[in-house]
Order: C-alpha cells, then structure tokens, then sequence
C-alpha cells in the first residue's frame, strides 16, 4: 500500500501535468478553470454553496455626473439574483429568474410617489440583463447561470501589471462571450473583458434629446386630479416611457463596439472561500466604476419573496 500511494500522488501529478500543457485549446481551458475555482475554495465548498449575498458601495461616473450607491446582489443558485440599489430618490431593484429580468424602483420615503416599473420587454434588454448576472457569477466563482452550450477556449497568455495571466474564452447563448485573464501563480482571476455597444454614447444621445425636446410644463396652477384624468394621466406618463426605451434602444444600436474592462484585487478569505472585494470597470480604456465590497454572506436564508415580482 506504501508503494501504490505515490504511484498513484506521481500519475495524478502527470495527468494534470499532461492537460495543463495540452494543444488542445478546450482541454487547455478545462484545467486553467479547475485550478481557479480551487483558488476560490474546495471542490466540496462549491457544490455545498446554494446562496449568496454580497453588499458593495458604487462609485460610478456618467458624463459629468457622479453617482454613489449601496447595492445589495443576492443569488440563488443556479439562476437566480435579486440586485437592490439605494440611491436618492429611488431604490431600483432588478430580479432575475425562469431567464426573465424585471426592474422596478421605489420612492425612499422622503420622496413620495409609487412604484415605478422600468423592465422593458425588448429580447436585447432581457439578453443584457442575463449577461450581467453571468459576468457577475463569473467573476465571483467561475461560474454561469446555466452550463448549457457554453464553450470554453484557451487563448494564449497576456502581461498584466503584476505578472502573466492566462486568457480563456467563454461564449454562450444570446451571443454571450467574454475573456477571462486568470493569473498564472495565483491562479485567481484578475480581470474580464467583453465587447459590447457603448453604453456612454447612447446615454449622451438622450441626453441631447431630451435637451432638444423639453417635457411640458403646465402653464396653470395644477388642480385636484379626479380618478379619471389621473388614470389618464398615468396612461400617457407611461406612453412617455415607452417611448424613451425605444429611443434609447435605437441609441445603442447605433453606438459603436468597444471593449469593456473588469479589474479585481482585494482577495480576501470569506468561510474558506477567497474573493474579490475590489472591482473596477472601465469602457473603452475609460474607467467609470468601482465597487468597494464590503461583506459577503455565505449561503444565507432568503425569503421566498426575495426573487419574486412586486
């Protein structure tokens, strides 16, 4: 038996050996993964997990504009989320389950007002949904929301600031592809990138438009409302918003490709799982958010309302 048990540490040792160093880029791939999610934690530690939370605080520049939130990002494996942000005057809240994305804010109490419900039904806002929450549960645990026709693809190695990273491909449904950067001693990952339509360019096109075209204002005192005219009113205040999601659906498409950027750091032990609790975000070399995690939850008890519509 002492002569088998290194036999057997020594044929272990040159299987991993043989694919890490494997032509074939899948197999290739396959290994790098099998490394990084040993680097998060243990084969036993990721099957155990079922939820988890994590609260970060976002520093986002948008033109001129500077925004600062408390987003709270709630998962339940395999395919759900619920991610809550506080920001005045609203808290916009966005679920995610059955592939289907659902957005809706809430007034702070300060403010007043109802519910505000902002999902668009366009296939392309749903797609952009479900391929944020995949890059989140990629960057946090190399994994996706469904394992179904993904492809996996070593890609050559890349210098990073700190050393040399191993590139892997992963492409997917609804056109999903991004670029994982995992660091060859480490073996965490250090960065992801992806292409997509330029967000900052479709938001200053609306920005020019609703410069171009102001909201009416009314001219007189406003009066009491009767039920009837404050459905109505209802009615064409969401006419409005129909029409700006069309607008600025039409204002992605055509803004140009580029190249979005996510940077992690800050590795920290959470219940014998390593994660990132610093993430950067940049488009097109420009830089235009940060998270700042401040605590994760490891397999928390989530109500059954938490991934439900409201």
């Amino acid at each position: 038996m002492r002569t088998l048990i290194p036999a057997t540490m020594c044929l272990l040792a040159l299987t991993v050996g043989a694919l890490a160093q494997s032509s074939d880029p899948q197999t290739k791939a396959q290994q790098i993964l099998l490394q990084a999610r040993a680097a998060i934690a243990s084969e036993a530690q990721l099957k155990s997990l079922q939820t988890l939370s994590v609260l970060y605080t976002s520093s986002r520049t948008i033109g001129a504009a500077y925004f600062e939130s408390d987003i709270e990002y709630d998962i339940l494996l395999p395919d759900k989320f619920r991610r809550r942000e506080s920001r005045q005057p609203f808290t916009t809240v966005t679920v995610m389950q059955d592939e289907n994305a659902l957005t809706y804010s809430v007034p702070n109490p300060a403010s007043g007002g109802d519910a505000f419900r902002e999902n668009s039904p366009a296939p392309q806002a749903q797609a952009r949904r479900r391929a944020d929450f995949t890059r989140v549960l990629l960057s946090l645990l190399l994994r996706t929301p469904s394992e179904k026709a993904l492809e996996y693809r070593y890609a050559g190695e890349h210098t990073e600031p700190d050393g040399t990273a191993e590139m892997v491909d992963v492409k997917g449904e609804d056109g999903f592809a991004a670029r994982l950067y995992i660091d060859q001693k480490t073996h965490r990952l250090v960065a992801l990138s992806y292409r997509a339509k330029q967000l900052s360019h479709a938001v200053r096109a609306m920005a020019r438009l609703a410069i171009n075209t102001p909201p009416q204002r009314p001219t007189q005192t406003p009066k009491k409302l009767t039920p009837e005219e404050q459905a109505q009113l209802q009615v064409e205040r969401w006419a409005e918003v129909e029409k700006r999601r069309k607008q600025f659906e039409e204002a992605l498409e055509n803004a140009p490709e580029v190249e979005y950027r996510w940077t992690f750091g800050e590795f920290k032990s959470v219940k014998g799982f390593t994660l990132p609790h610093h993430l950067t975000k940049a488009e097109a070399n420009y830089e235009y958010e940060e998270w700042n995690i401040s605590s994760y939850k490891i397999n928390p008890k989530f109500p059954p309302t938490v991934f439900g519509a409201k």
